[in-house]
């Protein structure tokens, strides 16, 4: 069978080996997505590798459990370490057992970028591709330089992030970000209100404590003394959490405020929620990229130790935290960080939000900008990163 690449034309009948490595739920999206931008092209592509849910309904033969590799940290005990070792060195052995046409590493740098160093080494001729560009604009700038040494090519979510790694002369490409093609401005506020009884008289707000244990344990408590605060302004509030499953536990058995809370884990039921919400308390993090797409107006709060906070302070270089106002490079959307990170605050600066119109709008006009920059010009995301690795795939140019 014949298809119509992106930039060429497949009629030979040898298949491709492609390997995909991904190493948390994030990675598994941007593979499984990037899988089936490419099956639409061609037939002649096997995949292998490291995949989880999404990436196996797609066809991936994987190596072994992505949650094996959810044990990678720093400070995880010396059992698991090992046990991380010694994934890494079966996965290069594996790969290069297969001796694959090409490789697409995704995010989840700790471990992929030890991965596509050895590789270099064992497959020098080998097209490596890595999908999510390390943070070099934030912190430790120094990476750029060494990924170019190993990568053959880098793909990008954020249009700011090339020139970084051009400068080094390693191609790189703006895809776009996923949460373009995750539909969260497509969810139903009529359908949330009738499910869970909310009166147009009510007013529903959106927290997001995190979307980890730690996270919890360090605003948990300050977004409920904060939804207390603003109860005694707006009578009629309700709360809904978005969260994971294995977190549902935790947050039901946590919840101490009078205002009704509502958890939900489906993705359609998180879309529904958004749309149905007058605003966000969120903590800082991909989550304000989806608020933006839902055009829900937030503001942006997060909590560490001290210790931590200082290491932060210490190496980052950027001036905001949130993404929204990174790519805007403007304070548009309200952060509190650390000492400021407290239920007054959050409170005052909440109800500014729900009682003045200009507020809400000055946002959601910013969110139109950042959602225009977080898409190419005529591809989704995973369509334009399947062109670039198509690209690599031609006989007659292999890249």
């Amino acid at each position: 069978m014949i298809r119509k690449g992106f930039l060429f034309t497949v009629s030979q009948k040898k298949k491709f080996k492609v390997v995909l490595v991904a190493g948390e739920p994030s990675g598994d999206f941007l593979g499984a997505q990037l899988m089936k931008a490419l099956k639409k092209k061609t037939d002649f592509i096997e995949f292998f590798g490291i995949g989880g849910y999404l990436m196996e309904k797609e066809g991936i033969r994987s190596f072994f459990p992505l949650s094996d590799l959810s044990i990678m940290g720093i400070f995880e005990n010396w059992r698991q370490t090992l046990k991380a070792w010694k994934r890494l060195k079966e996965t290069k052995n594996l790969i290069v057992g297969i001796n694959p046409d090409l490789v697409v590493t995704m995010d989840f740098p700790g471990f992929n970028f030890r991965l596509g160093k050895g590789l270099r080494k064992r497959l020098k001729e080998t097209p490596l591709i890595h999908y999510v560009a390390p943070t070099v604009w934030a912190w430790r700038p120094g990476r750029a330089k060494k990924v170019s040494k190993f990568l053959t090519h880098l793909l990008t979510l954020f249009p700011f992030e090339p020139p970084y790694f051009k400068k080094y002369k390693l191609p790189t490409t703006f895809v776009g970000h996923p949460v373009v093609e995750l539909g969260f401005d497509e969810g139903s506020k009529q359908r949330f209100m009738k499910r869970y009884e909310i009166s147009k008289e009510e007013t529903l707000l959106t927290i997001l404590p995190g979307s980890r244990i730690v996270e919890l344990k360090h605003h948990l408590d300050i977004f409920q003394k904060t939804v207390d605060m603003i109860s005694t302004r707006i009578p009629r509030l309700k709360v809904v959490i978005p969260t994971l499953p294995d977190l549902e536990g935790y947050l039901k058995s946590h919840w101490s405020s009078s205002v009704p809370m509502i958890l939900v884990t489906e993705i359609q039921e998180k879309k529904d929620a958004y749309a149905a919400s007058s605003m966000a308390i969120a903590a800082s993090g991909t989550i304000a990229l989806e608020l933006a797409q839902a055009n829900l107006p937030m503001i942006i709060a997060y909590k560490v130790s001290p210790v931590s906070a200082w290491i932060i302070r210490a190496s980052v270089q950027v001036k905001y935290c949130c993404m929204v106002n990174i790519l805007l490079r403007k304070y548009i959307v309200p952060e509190f960080l650390q000492k400021d990170c407290t239920p007054t605050k959050l409170c005052l600066e909440a109800l500014k939000i729900l009682k003045n119109p200009q507020k809400r709008q000055q946002q959601l006009e910013a969110f139109a900008r950042v959602n225009e920059l977080l898409r190419p010009a005529t591809m989704t995301p995973s369509e334009k990163a399947a062109s670039v690795v198509l690209r690599y795939l031609q006989p007659t140019e292999g890249g």
